[in-house]
């Protein structure tokens, strides 16, 4: 769901290279892609969620940009953003907030920025 401001010129080469990636479908909708290509992808905050398989769900998360200069090799997991949500609760609690930055494929690498 990060699909926000994509242009359809964005979109149509995102699903094309996706479905090269492909390793397997499940249920007509959920596609397993080999982890080899990474986005840049920014949002507001990570909050707990019961209803994605990772427990969390980014906050008005959108694609910003394709990383071809990364490899997945170069990212973090989902524990590393389980692990900045839990940090990141932990500054909200003395009122210092954040904005992060992701770059994702099936990893995530986190790089903190100061909220403007």
């Amino acid at each position: 769901k990060t699909f926000k401001g994509l242009t359809d010129e964005l979109l149509a080469w995102q699903t094309e290279q996706l479905q090269a990636l492909a390793t397997r479908t499940e249920k007509d909708y959920i596609v397993h892609v080999r982890p080899e290509l990474v986005v840049e992808i920014a949002f507001d905050g990570v909050q707990t969620s019961p209803r994605y398989p990772g427990g969390v769900a980014l906050r008005f998360a959108r694609v910003l940009r394709y990383r071809p200069d990364k490899t997945a090799a170069e990212a973090d997991d989902l524990a590393a953003v389980a692990l900045e949500h839990a940090r990141h609760d932990r500054l909200e609690a003395i009122a210092q907030p954040a904005r992060l930055v992701v770059e994702s494929s099936d990893v995530l690498h986190l790089v903190e920025q100061p909220v403007h």
